[in-house]
């Protein structure tokens, strides 16, 4: 893959969800370490780790183009293999097999989390859908990429599919702080009751 083909488009709107992407990695770490130092048997802080896997990549994607580099060298590849006609078969069943691949994950992930469930469905909902988005992305079928650079009020659809994807691993963030800390503050309530007993 040439370094060429990875450029950096410092617009305002790219250095905005470059900068949404890192701050929504950056919590997820925070939240990674601050479950873990709390200990609570039933906590998944492993999940935090997960989603920021596919926010950081989506961030890079989008900032630096490093996912289209790879696509272009794949299709580069296929044209100089002779085999550059034959692959959109497999891009269209890449492109169905995303929703039960999908599908398939998110109840790993929420079998993963059972004892807490409703805390962490908003983060396992993330999960799948930067993973998606971002498969969609690697898979890069012409008709999909036309429907992804369409405009919608001024921005193109992947931005908002992007800027979709972190608002929602932003909420996942919120809810899940917001539920612990709802527990945290019942347990401090029900042992200062104890001591006054």
């Amino acid at each position: 893959m040439s370094p060429r083909t990875i450029e950096f488009e410092p617009t305002l709107g790219t250095l905005v969800l470059l900068t949404a992407h890192v701050a929504v990695g950056i919590l997820c770490a925070w939240s990674f370490v601050r479950e873990r130092q709390e200990g609570r048997e039933a906590s998944q802080p492993w999940l935090w780790l997960v989603l920021a896997l596919p926010v950081l990549l989506l961030g890079l994607q989008h900032a630096v183009g490093l996912g289209t580099a790879f696509t272009n060298e794949l299709r580069r590849q296929a044209l100089d293999g002779g085999w550059y006609g034959g692959r959109r078969s497999v891009q269209r069943l890449l492109i169905e097999l995303i929703a039960p691949l999908g599908a398939g994950v998110l109840a790993l992930l929420l079998w993963g989390v059972r004892k807490q469930w409703r805390r962490y469905l908003p983060a396992a909902l993330a999960v799948v859908f930067l993973s998606g988005y971002g498969a969609l992305q690697l898979i890069s079928f012409h008709d999909l990429d036309a429907a992804l650079n369409q405009r919608w009020l001024g921005v193109h659809v992947e931005t908002w599919l992007n800027g979709g994807g972190i608002a929602l691993a932003w909420g996942a963030l919120c809810w899940s702080f917001a539920i612990g800390r709802g527990r945290r503050m019942y347990r401090t309530h029900a042992l200062r009751r104890r001591r006054i007993r």
